[in-house]
């Protein structure tokens, strides 16, 4: 359920304007983060 929340979060940055440039670099490194962290919880 986290995960969804987190994409429609990011998903509205890409309605702003000046901040749409530069979201999907944002939201790459968002969910590159989240995963990481499962994952090493997963294996912890």
């Amino acid at each position: 359920m986290t995960v969804v929340l987190l994409g429609l979060l990011l998903a509205l940055l890409h309605f702003v304007p000046v901040i749409n440039l530069l979201s999907p670099i944002y939201t790459g490194l968002v969910c590159i983060h989240y995963g990481l962290g499962q994952l090493i919880r997963l294996r912890a």
